[in-house]
């Protein structure tokens, strides 16, 4: 189970005051937030109003959960690598698979369960649908479609087989195409496999299938909690995706996001990490293949 998660995987600050007379903690509650995180994460909750029909909820949850892991493990650790391997690994733990698959085929071509003849689906979608709206940030790195194309090239050479590569193999393929398209080097994508290795499972067993993107946020900020801000507001623009159908939003929601995340005060570095994790959302519920999700 852990497994699956991290090939998946292979995505806040309260300040206290000093004590203040009464008259003057009521003038302070009355005023808008001066934390500008917060602000941020008020204004996308308002925004998921505009997409909030909770049946859709049920549909895309299991879509939604493989973003939480990749968009979040992204942005705790900055690394789009990171993000890649989870988000792999999350799949596999979706999958509730404690051994290797059933299928031996090594194409991306749909099989045939070698032990009981049950049709298998293949795990993510073809090519072209998976890399279309995936441009919701102008003029800089789009890591949602790194991330995508970097899952797509894996899976076009492995197939089924990608979710049984040992935790080393996948980290350094991720780390070789990712340097491959960034035109960089696979050391300075992930500077240290055994490293990675044990980070990823950190993040692997923190976790659960039956995570609700709260729970799995709330495991990240205990792991880095220099990061609780920013995962606070990304937790909220997550949310947001599960009222969203991917196959019918244009990337129109993950657009709307960026534009408020570009318009907030936060810090510039906030802004650049929290807009990478919405890319990487964006991205990843594009990717999977429903009917392979419906039928676990």
């Amino acid at each position: 189970m852990k497994k699956y998660l991290f090939i998946a995987a292979a995505i806040c600050v309260f300040v206290s005051s000093c004590a203040k007379n009464d008259s003057a903690s009521i003038e302070i509650k009355n005023e808008p937030s001066s934390n500008p995180y917060a602000e941020l994460s008020a204004q996308i909750e308002s925004l998921n109003q505009d997409y909030l029909v909770p049946e859709t909820r049920a549909k895309w949850w299991k879509f939604l959960i493989t973003a939480v892991a990749d968009a979040g493990v992204g942005l705790a650790t900055g690394n789009v690598g990171y993000a890649i391997s989870a988000s792999s690994l999350t799949w596999t733990v979706l999958k509730d698979v404690n051994g290797k698959s059933d299928s031996s085929s090594s194409s991306t071509s749909s099989s045939t369960s070698p032990a009981t003849g049950e049709f298998i689906k293949p795990s993510i979608k073809e090519v072209e649908t998976s890399l279309v709206y995936l441009d919701v940030c102008d003029g800089s790195v789009n890591d949602g479609e790194i991330h995508n194309t970097v899952i797509n090239n894996i899976y076009n050479r492995y197939g089924e087989e990608m979710f049984e590569l040992e935790s080393e193999e996948l980290l350094t393929l991720v780390a070789t195409e990712v340097a491959y398209l960034t035109n960089s080097t696979s050391s300075s994508v992930i500077a240290d496999i055994d490293k990675a290795v044990s980070d990823m499972s950190v993040y692997t067993s923190a976790y659960l299938r039956s995570n609700s993107v709260n729970d799995y946020i709330t495991e990240l900020k205990i792991i880095h909690p220099n990061k609780s801000e920013e995962l606070d507001v990304l937790k909220v623009s997550l949310e947001g995706f599960q009222y969203i159908d991917p196959e019918t939003d244009n990337g129109q929601y993950a657009k709307s996001v960026v534009t408020l995340i570009e318009d907030s005060n936060i810090n510039p570095d906030s802004k650049n990490a929290l807009i990478s994790g919405v890319s990487v959302a964006n991205a990843s519920v594009r990717l999977w293949n429903e009917d392979a999700i419906n039928s676990l």
